[in-house]
């Protein structure tokens, strides 16, 4: 288990990264083509906040079993 935070904090970023980089490209993508218009680019918006969402979860639980309800 690690246990400072600074290399916690860095692989949180670095698995995040890896993780979800495919839907940040597609959302970034697609509010650049449709000028910023997040109600058009809101699915490739949502599936990058889900995809956080479900590694963030999967995070605590492998570093911080005991505090993840």
């Amino acid at each position: 288990m690690i246990n400072n935070n600074n290399q916690l904090n860095k692989l949180y970023d670095k698995e995040i990264r890896k993780e979800c980089i495919h839907y940040e490209k597609i959302a970034e993508s697609c509010l650049k083509e449709f000028f910023e218009d997040r109600f058009v680019c809101s699915i490739a918006i949502n599936s990058f906040y889900e995809c956080t969402d479900k590694f963030d979860k999967k995070f605590r639980i492998k570093y911080f079993p005991k505090n993840v309800q």
